[in-house]
């Protein structure tokens, strides 16, 4: 299909138009150095170019209308820039932190969250996880925006944190998603921004650091990246820790592929990997044959 600038175009998810489009421009690109450049591999095991890989090589750009229809089913912790600004002015808040998502939330990411809120000396924190279209085994989006309500709720403490969709899609692009994901938050209104080991990578391809080490490149971003290494739990030390004097048979690692496991068989994590009220928020849905997993 070809487009010619002034063409509207309808923008559909799920056989539903959603926005509209009219064309200002068009263009082809090589879909092996789209892929090389964006993520750094044209291999298709990766799920970024297999999705990039379904697509056309014509791609079309221009501005963007949202239409009424869509605008009435957004989620109801859908914020956009200026309202989450808002909000975080409404609580005097002017250092927030923001944490970026695919997950529902276990007791690392509380670790990130609060040691970040502690030793950066931040108001708050604003919790944004992806809620766009997943690889197959994720958890859902809206199964993630429950769990971290119900902690927000029950846990954690008032006035800590605010929780907001973002409606995106994880593009598993490691290091250069990393940063477009902070520089996302800044555009919220964030100061800064949590950036753990192998941020937003997938499988085996993007070493732990690679993140880092690109921010570090780029420098200035406008939004200060707070960065983590590998958090697991030390039996000994009976906490999450990103280090300790204890050796390897006391580490507990956190694995997302273990719990979906455990959950698949209807077994709730242990409480150190997750607490108990996320563990039966999932079993609950999962017994209802909701989709806590994107298919």
């Amino acid at each position: 299909m070809t487009c010619s600038p002034g063409e509207t175009v309808a923008l559909s998810y799920q056989q539903k138009i959603k926005a509209l489009l009219t064309v200002e421009e068009s263009f082809n690109f090589e879909l092996d150095k789209l892929a090389q450049g964006w993520f750094g591999t044209a291999i298709q095991e990766h799920p970024g170019v297999a999705r990039l890989f379904e697509g056309s090589t014509s791609f079309i750009a221009g501005k963007v209308m949202l239409l009424e229809e869509a605008l009435s089913e957004r989620q109801p912790f859908e914020l956009d820039p200026i309202q989450a600004r808002q909000v975080f002015e409404h609580r005097r808040w002017q250092r927030v932190v923001g944490f970026h998502t695919r997950n529902v939330p276990h007791r690392a990411h509380e670790y990130l969250q609060f040691t970040a809120l502690a030793e950066q000396q931040c108001d708050g924190i604003f919790i944004h996880p992806v809620t766009g279209p997943k690889k197959t085994g994720d958890f859902s989006g809206e199964i993630n925006l429950r769990a971290y309500d119900l902690l927000i709720d029950e846990v954690y403490p008032p006035n800590s944190a605010v929780l907001g969709s973002f409606l995106s899609y994880p593009r598993y692009a490691g290091p250069r998603e990393a940063v477009f994901t902070a520089i996302c938050r800044q555009n919220f209104g964030c100061s800064h921004f949590i950036v753990g080991r192998d941020h937003t990578g997938v499988g085996e391809f993007y070493s732990p650091d690679d993140s880092k080490r690109l921010f570090e490149e780029i420098g200035d971003l406008g939004i200060k990246p707070v960065f983590f290494e590998e958090v697991y739990y030390c039996r000994r030390c009976q906490d999450h820790v990103q280090s300790c004097d204890h050796g390897a048979e006391d580490i507990q690692r956190i694995s997302g592929s273990h719990a979906r496991e455990m959950f698949g068989q209807g077994e709730a994590p242990p409480d150190w990997y997750m607490r108990e009220q996320v563990s039966q928020l999932i079993l609950s849905e999962l017994s209802q044959e909701t989709e806590v997993f994107s298919s």
